[in-house]
């Protein structure tokens, strides 16, 4: 098949969070399974040009809005094994240092920007002459592609046969915008004036990308229910709803050649479920990396996450204040996000400087090492897609604790005492009280190192990947093809 990937954000090209990661591994592993396969992503001025080989590929790239011509180009990149990148590159838009805003603060004109991108991705395919069957799209960023493909090129012959996939990897982001942002664009509202939907003075970009797709997908089976209510799918539960004969569930999935401890090339100290001596080496190398004590004995808590509302991290820093006055443990954070919630982070390095670590700035290498170096992993999500870190740190040794929603309560199975089953540990609701009882449960089970033995190598033998996500994915392209 010929498939046509699209998102906002791609690694190693470009990454804020977990949609990088699965637009890298998930195209990757089509390619590898025989498919034909390209990604188009907005040209960042972050992105090393260089690094990547990236070229010039078309020029001018000519885009209108109103009676305004727009002038952008083509880049790409062959950088990712049997996967070509195309890049719209157009300076006024994504020649930024941020991908979606600076400073907790969204840029003002995303919904021009993205508008911008979904015309540019379907001019595209023609210039490069590459005629899709699947068209897949990814989150709010890519919502207006399914939108003009089904109005205004609903009887273009170039995309008679493409068919249109939206994945909602999370709902609590949808591209709402005042329709103002939009009105000076003709484009725009030649679309908009053909839809037999309800007229409204906003934009939602993700709802128009479901209504308008042949079949929707999310990241968890659980999370799928979640979004068909109020409290996870806002505003589009209805909607949700409505499409759930369409609505399909692929999980995430480990991409074992970045995520492996054994094989893994940004760790100094490699390791594996039959052999995992070397993981302490790792802690230790990790304690003295992130400015903490050097201790082997100490129980290890971490977090890798955006330091937001949703992910819980308001809740976890006030709860680990009081778990500090009980318990002797140490806690690394390694993430970005909402300043007023790492303030709180940088008060706890300052009354536990020997006992907390923390990293505002993003490294792949010291994500590596954080996932082999702790003993525990914390996600107390408010709500969880999928996520992909709590599958890492199974992976890698690191016994998980995660509030039990959506994609965390799939993939962690709770530990059975008398069983000897289970990978990790859950709790149900999202208050301090639940929070402590949980952290202080497991350190004190870390001490019992039979059994703490035996949660580990049960996380450590979970195997999903994405070569097998990838027939999940199959199965969902060939019939909507059909």
């Amino acid at each position: 098949m010929k498939i046509a990937f699209i998102s906002s954000e791609v690694y190693p090209y470009a990454k804020t969070g977990g949609l990088a990661d699965v637009s890298y591994s998930i195209t990757k592993a089509l390619a590898k399974a025989g498919h034909d396969v390209c990604i188009f992503m907005p040209g960042y001025h972050s992105i090393d040009k260089n690094k990547f080989h990236v070229k010039l590929a078309i020029a001018p790239l000519i885009i209108e809005a109103g009676t305004e011509k727009n002038y952008a180009a083509i880049l790409e990149s062959s950088y990712i094994p049997g996967v070509k990148t195309y890049f719209i590159n157009y300076e006024r838009y994504f020649t930024r240092d941020g991908l979606y805003g600076e400073c907790d603060t969204e840029y003002k004109d995303n919904a021009e920007r993205f508008n911008f991108f979904a015309k540019a991705v379907i001019r595209s395919f023609k210039k490069i002459n590459f005629m899709p069957d699947i068209i897949h799209c990814n989150d709010w960023h890519t919502g207006l592609i399914p939108l003009y493909l089904k109005t205004i090129y609903n009887n273009d012959t170039f995309f008679k046969k493409s068919a249109l996939i939206m994945t909602v990897h999370n709902a609590g982001y949808q591209g709402i915008f005042s329709k103002d942002n939009l009105q000076p664009d003709a484009f725009y509202n030649s679309a908009f004036g053909r839809k037999e939907t309800e007229h409204s003075e906003v934009i939602n970009f993700l709802k128009e990308g479901v209504i308008h797709s042949d079949i929707i997908t999310t990241v968890s089976k659980k999370y799928a229910n979640e979004i068909q209510t109020q409290e996870f799918g806002y505003a589009m539960a209805d909607i949700f709803k409505r499409i759930k004969k369409n609505l399909y569930a692929v999980p995430n999935a480990i991409d074992n050649d970045n995520w492996d401890p054994e094989t893994d090339h940004y760790l100094t100290y490699n390791f594996s479920a039959d052999d995992i001596s070397q993981k302490m080496k790792c802690k230790l190398e990790l304690q003295k990396k992130i400015g903490i004590a050097a201790n082997e004995s100490i129980p290890l808590l971490g977090t890798i996450s955006r330091i937001t509302f949703q992910k819980g991290m308001d809740i976890l820093a006030d709860t680990l204040e009081l778990l500090f006055q009980d318990e002797n443990f140490q806690f690394v954070i390694s993430g970005s996000g909402d300043k007023r919630i790492t303030r709180r982070y940088d008060y706890l390095k300052k009354m536990f400087p020997q006992s907390v670590g923390i990293n505002w700035m993003y490294s792949e290498e010291l994500e590596h090492l954080t996932l082999a170096g702790l003993d525990i992993f914390i996600m107390p999500s408010r709500y969880e897609p999928c996520g992909l870190t709590h599958m890492y740190s199974l992976k890698y040794g690191t016994v998980p604790i995660v509030r039990a929603t959506g994609g965390l309560d799939d993939v962690i199975k709770e530990w059975n005492e008398r069983k000897g089953t289970g990978n990790g540990f859950k709790f149900n609701n999202l208050n301090q009280e639940e929070l402590y009882n949980i952290l202080r449960k497991v350190i004190k089970k870390y001490k019992e190192k039979d059994k703490w033995k035996l949660i580990r190598k049960n996380g450590m033998n979970f195997n999903y990947s994405w070569n097998e996500a990838v027939k999940e994915y199959e199965k969902i392209y060939k019939l909507v093809l059909k």
